[in-house]
């Protein structure tokens, strides 16, 4: 599970349940900004960020300010392995319970009943949560109410941002370790673990009961007209003050506000061109990163927006929008495919009766959308073993039914076909959290399974079946003996 919407989910949603809405008192600006210093010649934008949206836009003078600097900032570079492996061991390390305890070992009988109210609603399980600490529980919950509303990580300014910096071959730093961030979760007292799930919880509730409301959240509001005065009073209301959260938001901003001011000075010392980004609440206040800034001797210059920006390269006409999708091409088995957003790959291998069987898993997980491409080389002897198409397809059914047991599925659905000419299986499968769909096919002793998961129920438009309607139609199986950059198989060695 990737959990770059971590710091969000907190920003956005967790103090949603008993804050009011602020509304907005200035005109329309972005949270964007040069910082100076008359003894560093270094070049510094501050760009205030939102970690997911509906949109995938991103103001002109973001962008002109990514032209004008070199290395890129964000808290952590989630595109780098070493953080999001280091993320996911902490998270089971300091966010799962250990065997024999369960969430409702932790928290009140009521706040339970409460999370089946919220789960029934968006359309999912409670078992997810139940080995899980109350703020993993938390976190996860609010990420998916999210999520089910239409905002996509993919779309968010740090996706964008992310792959603009790789398009002109920027460096990408982090102001501290994902480590850093999880840490101020596993260490909060268990009082205050409860008080953010119970918070949680209840935003869910809240926002089920005006689902079919059009208008936007103060914090949307605020941000979409670059607010500041309206997000420090967001976060910094004499109510949040008086919340059983109040320490936690100390920590989440004020404490981490500090160093990363202090990573950001240490940059500046370095002759350089850099663009930060981090969430934009950690700017407003009087130990916000601004003020922090101004207090060590830096200009803070607010730079006004340029118009909203869409297009891949320039501003021509004919220029194209980021596209969403990978490609991706395996060479060794003639596989090719397209991914939607980043994605993970694994690689391994097992030793069966009928030899050495080689395995390569990719998967893309935003928490409400879930597709998987595994492709599997048996050895040359299942060629000839399942030259009958009846054969074909019951050695296709026997793998994709242990695939569905594991997700406690149930077929609704099942259905021959064919892919490239290739004998195919379609399924469509019930699981706790919504619905799952399967497309296997076999060429030669190359085995392809695609599993697409639609967790929850969307409110609003779900695009989900066009996402993956759209992956199962790009999957394409050369003819390896046609293949020159594969070589003919006998069962490849797989790096």
């Amino acid at each position: 599970m990737k959990f770059w919407f971590l710091y969000f989910v907190i920003l956005a949603a967790a103090c949603t349940g008993e804050t009011k809405t602020v509304p907005s008192k200035v005109g329309n600006q972005i949270f964007l900004w040069k910082a100076t210093h008359p003894d560093y010649k270094s070049s510094i934008y501050l760009f205030g960020t939102i970690h997911t949206a509906k949109k995938d836009t991103m103001d002109l003078a973001v962008k002109q300010a990514m032209d004008a600097s070199d290395n890129l900032f964000l808290e952590v570079d989630t595109s780098n392995s070493v953080n999001t492996t280091e993320m996911t061991e902490f998270v089971k390390k300091h966010g799962l319970l250990p065997p024999g305890k369960t969430l409702k070992d932790l928290v009140r009988p009521g706040l339970m009943k409460y999370l089946k109210k919220a789960c029934e609603g968006l359309g999912i399980s409670t078992q997810k949560f139940e080995r899980m600490r109350p703020w993993l529980a938390a976190v996860l919950l609010t990420s998916i109410n999210s999520a089910l509303e239409g905002s996509d990580l993919e779309k968010g300014k740090e996706a964008w941002l992310t792959w603009y910096a790789r398009k002109r071959n920027m460096k990408i730093l982090s102001l501290e370790t994902s480590g850093d961030q999880l840490a101020i979760f596993s260490g909060t007292k268990p009082d205050i673990e409860e008080a953010l799930l119970a918070d949680s919880v209840y935003g869910v509730i809240k926002d089920l009961k005006y689902k079919g409301s059009k208008n936007k959240s103060g914090i949307d509001k605020t941000y979409e007209q670059g607010d500041l005065k309206g997000l420090e009073d967001y976060f910094f209301s004499n109510e949040m003050k008086k919340s059983p959260l109040a320490p936690l938001m100390k920590k989440l901003l004020d404490d981490r506000n500090i160093k990363m001011v202090e990573n950001i000075i240490k940059a500046a010392k370095t002759p350089g061109r850099y663009l930060v980004a981090v969430g934009a609440g950690h700017y407003p206040g009087k130990m916000g990163i601004l003020k922090l800034l101004e207090n060590k001797g830096f200009t803070i210059t607010r730079i006004p927006p340029g118009g909203e920006y869409t297009l891949k390269m320039g501003t021509s006409k004919k220029a194209k929008k980021r596209d969403l999708w990978t490609k991706i091409t395996d060479p060794l088995t003639g596989v090719s495919f397209s991914m939607y957003g980043t994605y993970d790959l694994t690689k391994g291998k097992q030793e069966t009766e009928i030899g050495t069987v080689y395995a390569k898993t990719y998967q893309s997980t935003n928490v409400i959308w879930v597709s998987v491409v595994n492709i599997f080389d048996f050895p040359e002897t299942v060629t000839a073993a399942t030259l009958e198409p009846s054969v074909k397809y019951a050695f296709l059914d026997s793998m994709v039914i242990a695939l569905i047991n594991e997700i406690s599925g149930k077929i609704i659905y099942k259905k021959n076909t064919t892919v490239n000419n290739l004998p195919g299986i379609f399924y469509k499968v019930k699981i706790p959290d919504g619905y799952s769909n399967f497309l296997t096919v076999i060429h030669g002793s190359i085995v392809v399974i695609i599993q697409t998961s639609s967790i929850g129920r969307f409110r609003g438009k779900d695009n989900r079946p066009d996402l993956t309607k759209k992956l199962f139609n790009s999957i394409k199986i050369d003819d390896l003996t046609k293949n020159k950059k594969a070589p003919v198989k006998k069962n490849p060695t797989h790096g």
